[in-house]
């Protein structure tokens, strides 16, 4: 059985593994033909094939190592439609773990719903401000499916509760910085801020640089994804909650599946699995040590 994972297609296509690997810091001939310009071809290709060997691998292409099966964890719902549907076409089923995108040709959907992701934050984060006020939101950018459902799932929840106002939405571009200086100017303006909800992992990290430096860790925050550092905010006490997507849970259902589909059984085409949600209380826990992203996962 062969299967390839790619967390994003971001290769450059028309180039080998050596171009790729030089691409952007390609090397020049010696002597003249380097001071015009020329590329050190020969030169490159063996230092890749150097490298890649050290890993295992060869750099050279073959027909004989292409996989029968993909399994992806799309990046951007819209964008990973062509190489998707391209994949497809050249007869390699695919499979989407984690995020869904925008077409209806690959074999199968496993993620936590993020809708539901948002909903479980929204109850979590309740439970840890029970007398209410300003919440905000510090989102990605719009337009992002994944980051879009949890932002709805968690304002559906709120609606219902008149102690709870969600605030205008903030984006930070999937920037670290900028997810931090949105919780700093927005303390400013909203001294009285009962909570906050990073919908991903570069906002929740944000989120609690921006708490540690103001010393705010009596501020409820609940960051989605759980990454290795969300865990160390989480025992910190800069974040309350993270929300995990189970990827044990994602990655163990993956090769079950594949096996099947390689075998011609029936897959289901969607499997939506519940978040999960944890806190300090759970994360030693062998369910929530399983929910964090680490190598192991």
């Amino acid at each position: 059985m062969r299967a390839t994972t790619y967390q994003d297609l971001a290769l450059a296509g028309d180039l080998d593994a050596s171009a790729n690997l030089f691409l952007g810091q390609e090397t020049l001939r010696s002597g003249l033909l380097g001071r015009i310009g020329w590329l050190d071809d020969k030169g490159m290709r063996r230092d890749a094939e150097r490298h890649v060997k050290e890993l295992g691998a060869s750099s050279r292409p073959s027909s004989s190592v292409a996989p029968t099966r993909i399994i992806i964890d799309p990046t951007d719902a819209q964008a990973m439609v062509a190489p998707i549907e391209a994949a497809v076409e050249q007869g390699i089923p695919v499979m989407t773990t984690g995020n869904n995108v925008n077409t209806d040709v690959v074999f199968t959907r496993i993620a936590a719903s993020s809708i539901e992701g948002g909903r479980a934050a929204a109850e979590t984060m309740i439970e840890l401000a029970p007398e209410g006020g300003p919440m905000l939101i510090v989102n990605v950018a719009p337009g992002i499916s994944s980051t879009d459902d949890r932002d709805t799932g968690f304002r559906e929840v709120m609606e219902g509760e008149d102690a709870f106002e969600v605030l205008d939405t903030q984006f930070s571009d999937d920037d670290q910085n900028e997810a931090a200086n949105i919780v700093t100017s927005t303390l400013q303006a909203n001294p009285e801020l009962a909570g906050i909800f990073a919908t991903n992992v570069i906002n929740a990290n944000g989120v609690a640089s921006a708490l540690r430096l103001a010393g705010r860790d009596d501020i409820p925050a609940i960051g989605y994804d759980a990454s290795i550092e969300m865990a160390q905010a989480l025992e910190e006490g800069l974040l309350d909650a993270i929300i995990s997507q189970d990827p044990a849970g994602i990655g163990r259902l993956a090769v079950e599946d594949t096996i099947a589909h390689l075998n011609g059984e029936e897959v289901p085409a969607d499997q939506p699995l519940e978040p999960l949600v944890i806190t300090q209380e759970t994360l030693d826990t062998p369910e929530g040590q399983a929910g964090i992203y680490s190598e192991q996962s």
